[in-house]
This record gives structure tokens, sequence and C-alpha cells, in this order.
């Protein structure tokens, strides 16, 4: 029998592109992890098992509804937890890791100098435009971008997205897991804003990358990438989501600043070249609508742990 990797992998999915899932699938049987696919909902559901079924121990949860990635990435935290990981890394469904990412972030984050380090992740290559995206530091009004290029080993970073972060089991316990109120956009910023106010550290590691499809598309002119282009119902759930956490304090005020004008900025150039601009501006106006209300640290912190009791 294979023993219990010290490291879960939750792969999340919705009407996922079945070769993509399978080459995630196999890279990481390769890896020094366990597989746990979350599927939400998908119509293509018999695809998933098919790549699943091809995947010796790979275990599949199959929820009857969308319930997000916010959702979805709690229940892959409960697993950890209750099977006694110490790490859980999540993937989205569209991105692949290099050989041995996960047992490479995990040699990182167990180093004795990085005891208080919440979460690490590897480079992000962008499959539309084939550029490495750089780390994230926020400063008093600005964000400063480090980029893997030039960066030697782990550098400290103040934003960490979803997939690919490997997060130490011990630190998520006390951080709790994700606001589910959110559901999708934003996830990843608000979980690393409560991780850094409360003293913990996030590192990304230049040398251990993935490949990534952000956004659903990118607009281009004469070859050149100007934009990420996102459906009508992730317009929403910026919109929404970006207001939200605008109201909460320990969000920093940086990422405030710079979410406003790239959120402004996207639905103006939306609105001049999408063929559904008025359905993207409807988007927004509910989005507006629909704002969560004013959340604070503690009140996230215990919704985020709520039922992470073992399981019998």
């Amino acid at each position: 029998m294979k023993p219990v990797a010290a490291t879960l992998a939750g792969i999340i999915t919705f009407n996922p592109e079945e070769k993509t899932l399978g080459a995630l699938l196999e890279r990481l049987a390769l890896d020094d992890c366990d597989i746990v696919v979350f599927d939400n909902g998908s119509s293509n559901l018999d695809a998933i098992r098919a790549c699943c079924s091809r995947i010796n121990g790979c275990a599949l949860i199959e929820s009857a509804q969308n319930v997000g990635v916010s959702g979805a990435g709690n229940e892959l935290f409960r697993i950890a937890i209750d099977q006694g990981r110490q790490y859980v890394v999540l993937f989205d469904q569209d991105s692949i890791p290099g050989e041995g990412y996960c047992k490479r972030l995990a040699e990182v984050i167990g180093q004795p100098s990085n005891t208080d380090v919440a979460g690490v992740g590897g480079a992000q290559l962008c499959r539309y435009t084939d550029k490495l995206q750089p780390f994230i530091r926020f400063s008093s009004w600005g964000v400063s971008k480090k980029n893997p290029d030039s960066a030697g080993g782990p550098v400290e970073a103040d934003f960490l997205i979803t997939s690919g972060t490997l997060i130490s089991i011990s630190h998520l316990k006390d951080l709790g897991g994700f606001d589910q109120d959110l559901f999708i956009d934003n996830v990843d910023v608000e979980w690393c804003a409560r991780a850094l106010v409360q003293d913990y550290r996030l590192l990304g590691v230049p040398s251990v990358q993935f490949t990534h499809a952000i956004g659903e598309g990118h607009s281009r002119l004469a070859g050149i990438s100007l934009a990420k282009v996102h459906s009508p119902f992730r317009t929403f759930y910026i919109w929404r989501n970006v207001l939200s956490l605008l109201r909460r304090n320990y969000i920093h005020r940086a990422w405030k600043i710079n979410a406003c004008v790239r959120m402004v900025l996207k639905l103006v150039f939306l609105f001049f070249v999408s063929s559904d601009r008025m359905v993207h501006l409807k988007a927004a106006i509910r989005g507006v609508r629909e704002m969560q209300q004013k959340k604070s640290l503690s009140d996230v912190r215990s919704q985020a742990t709520e039922g992470w009791g073992v399981r019998v």
C-alpha cells in the first residue's frame, strides 16, 4: 500500500478541458503528493471520471452544485486536515506544474527559517502571453513587482494566487480557509491579506514554475496582448467582491487603489471592444447592488474554520 503523502494536491474543476486536466493529473501523479479532484457540478462529468480513473489513487468528489473556488477549496482543506496532512496545494483545472513542483515547494516551506511562512507559490507562466508573471509587494500607495527572471532564491510576496500555492496545514488551522461568500474572484487576495495582518509570511519561489491561463482569453492588437478577457459572470463577481474588500480594514490600501483603477479600466475596455458590452455593464451594476456586507477579521476567521472538527 502506498504511504500517505505529506502533501495533498486538490484540483478544482468546472467543465474542464479533458486533455489539459489529464496532463495536470499525470504530472501530479509523478510528484510527492496524493490527489483529490473536487468537481463543481460539471456537465462533462464522465470525462472527468475517465481522467481520474487513469491515475492510481486519485479521488473524485462530485458536487451536485457549483460552490465556487472558495467552497471547493474549503472542502479540500477539511479533507487535508482530517487526513493529518502537513501541506495542501490547490490547482485550477488549467494549471500545469513543473516536475517535482509540490516536493520542491514543500522543501522550501519546511526550512527552519520559514516556520512563520503560511504559503509558498511558484512563478506562473501565462499560457496566453508566454510570460512569467511577477511576484507582488505592496508599498504605502502602490504596487511593486519582482520579476522571477531577476530574482535569486525565494522572495517575500504580499499576494499569491490560489492555484499553485502550497499552504502549511498548521497555519491554515489558525488562519481559517477561504471566505466562502466571495465564491470566486479575489478569494486569494482576502486569504493572503488575512495571513499577512496576523504576521505570517508568504514566499514566491522563482525556480519552481507552473503554466496557468490568466483570464478566459486575451484581447490582442497587432499580436500584442492588451487585456485579460473575462465573462460577464466574472465581471459581476469582480465588481461585487472588490467593493466588498474595499470595506475591510485588513486589506492593504495599495491593493484597494490598484483594484479600483483596474476594475474601471477593464470595464471601459470591454465596453469598447466586446460585443457583450451591455451584458458586462449590467453585470457590473448588479455586482454593485449585491455587494456583500462589511466583515471583520474575526468574522471571516470564525466562518472559515466552521466545520473543521475531526470526522470519525
